[in-house]
C-alpha cells in the first residue's frame, strides 16, 4: 500500500508514505487550523487523522520547528488523542452497495451503479492490531536549557486491551538541533487490541512545544511537507527520519 494525506481543506500533500495505507498514518504539523478556503464539493468530507481542533487555544506561534505554528503546553498541563485499532482482518470500514437495471434488449440483469460512503474511501485513522508503529514528534521547552536534553516532558502511549489500559511513557533522544529534541518511539500493538491513545504531556514548570506530530507503521517510510497557511508555498519537507 501507498497513500497519501492532504490538507489545507484538502488542497495540498502534507505527507506521503510507502509500504502504508491511508489509514494507518499520521501527520500534523499545526499549520492549518485556522486556514480557510472555498469548498466547491461538500458530499465526501475529509477528516483529520489526529485532530486537535479542541485545543486549538493550544496552537501557538511563540515557537516553531517548522512552518508557524506548535502545540504549546503550560507546565502541568495535558494534551490526549486517541483512536480505535482495527483487528487485522477486519474491512467493516469498505462498505458498497450495488445497484442493477434489467437491460431490455438481451433480458439480462447488468450492472448500473456501485456506491460508498466517505469513510470507505476516506478512512479514518486506525491502526491495525498486532503491527508494530513509529510514532514521531519534535519537542522544545521554554527555558535556557544548557543541557544534553530535555526532561520535563513526555509522551503517553496508552493501550486499551480487554477493557484495561496501560500507558508506556517515552522522552526525547538524541541532540538538541537548533533548540528542539527528536522523539521517536516504536510500539508494538497487541493483537488483541481495541484502542491507543497519544498524550504529550508537560511535566516540569516550564512550557512545552510540540510539533511535526507523526504515526506510520514501522515497515513504511513517510515523507511530510509544511506550507506558508497564507501563500501555500512550501516552507519545509522532513523526511523519512522526520528530520
Amino acid at each position: 500500500y501507498n497513500g497519501g494525506l492532504y490538507g489545507y481543506n484538502n488542497s495540498l500533500p502534507v505527507a506521503v508514505v510507502q509500504n502504508g495505507r491511508y489509514s494507518e498514518t499520521v501527520f500534523d504539523g499545526l499549520e492549518d487550523y485556522d486556514f480557510s478556503a472555498a469548498v466547491c464539493d461538500t458530499g465526501c468530507s475529509v477528516t483529520r487523522q489526529f485532530n486537535f481542533s479542541a485545543f486549538k487555544n493550544k496552537i501557538s506561534t511563540a515557537e516553531k520547528h517548522s512552518g508557524k505554528y506548535s502545540l504549546k503546553l503550560n507546565a502541568g498541563e495535558v494534551v490526549t488523542v486517541s483512536t480505535f485499532v482495527r483487528p487485522f482482518t477486519d474491512n467493516s470500514h469498505q462498505v458498497f452497495t450495488y445497484t442493477s437495471k434489467a437491460d431490455t434488449c438481451s433480458g439480462q440483469t447488468l450492472l448500473q451503479t456501485i456506491r460508498t460512503d466517505s469513510n470507505s474511501v476516506l478512512p479514518q485513522f486506525t491502526p491495525i492490531a498486532g503491527k508494530k508503529v513509529v510514532i514521531g514528534a519534535w519537542v522544545k521547552e521554554g527555558r535556557n536549557c544548557k543541557c544534553t536534553g530535555y526532561t520535563g516532558n513526555q509522551i503517553s502511549i496508552g493501550i486499551t486491551e480487554n477493557n484495561s489500559t496501560s500507558f508506556t511513557n517515552f522522552i526525547a533522544a538524541g541532540s538538541i538541533i537548533e533548540g528542539w529534541q527528536r522523539y521517536e518511539a516504536i510500539i508494538d500493538i497487541p493483537a488483541g487490541a481495541s484502542a491507543l491513545s497519544v498524550s504529550f504531556k508537560a511535566t516540569d514548570t516550564a512550557a512545552v512545544y510540540f510539533d511535526d506530530i507523526r504515526i506510520h507503521p514501522f515497515s513504511a517510510n513517510m515523507k511530510s511537507f509544511v506550507y506558508d497557511p497564507v501563500n501555500l508555498r512550501l516552507m519545509a519537507e522532513l523526511d523519512e527520519n522526520n528530520y
